[in-house]
């Protein structure tokens, strides 16, 4: 649901995600599939998912970029963590 064009701008969307150090993929909803799906009525919005496709996290609003980083953070982590149990899984039945 842009707001203007810049919502829908690939430099203006980068630049701002450089800004705040988000280095995650961006979709960009330009045929507003994943608006009309969650129904979202606010610009911008934030949705984390895990590796398996869970919604895990739904922010709505420009500010609160320290909780965001934060519930990103716990995604990487959940996924790091059962990478590390499935090595050490796979580590046990080679032995």
């Amino acid at each position: 649901m842009p707001r203007s064009e810049d919502d829908l701008d690939l430099n203006v969307i980068k630049a701002m995600a450089l800004g705040h150090d988000i280095i995650q993929p961006i979709l960009v909803d330009s045929e507003l599939k994943l608006t009309d799906v969650f129904e979202n009525k606010y610009v911008p919005a934030y949705y984390v998912f895990d590796k398996e496709g869970k919604l895990r996290h739904f922010q709505a609003g420009g500010s609160g970029m320290k909780m965001l980083r934060k519930r990103i953070e716990r995604v990487l982590n959940d996924n790091n963590q059962e990478l590390i149990k499935g090595d050490s899984k796979t580590e046990l039945l080679r032995n």
